[in-house]
């Protein structure tokens, strides 16, 4: 194992400094680090440039695909994948299908309950009032 370098402290000629240390790099030009001074840095081969094909997005898949969770072909009425199966293929609603039928549900149950309150006693009449005031 080789001893570490010996430094020495020079003054400088204009006094500024308080001393500057020499020698200080004498250990590095050893014949071993001088062969590795510059040795290139391999590098990798640019990647080739991957073309990714666009996705054939289904805006809706059908319930047993869903619950299956694999891809639907989306055909109506029946897709590829039931086809395949011979299983039920079924497209749940849409939201706003969904929505309109809710909202016709409750305006027929609103009426329904305002007739049944005019054939009932007075208490229920005003248990059924305050019940479509929360509506």
């Amino acid at each position: 194992m080789r001893p570490w370098p010996q430094f020495q402290c020079r003054s400088s000629d204009s006094g500024d400094n308080d001393g500057q240390m020499e020698g200080y790099l004498d250990h590095l030009s050893s014949p071993f680090l001088s062969t590795l001074d510059k040795v290139p840095i391999p590098r990798l081969d640019a990647p080739e440039r991957v073309v990714h094909r666009k996705r054939n997005r289904v805006l809706r898949a059908c319930n047993d695909c869903r619950t299956r969770r694999i891809k639907c072909s989306g055909e109506q009425p029946i897709c590829a994948e039931c086809k395949k199966t011979g299983g039920p293929c079924i497209y749940e609603q849409t939201r706003k299908n969904r929505l309109d039928q809710v909202t016709e549900r409750n305006a027929f149950l609103t009426s329904v309950l305002e007739e049944v309150s005019m054939r009932v006693s007075e208490e229920d009449r005003q248990r059924i009032s305050s019940a479509l005031e929360m509506v």
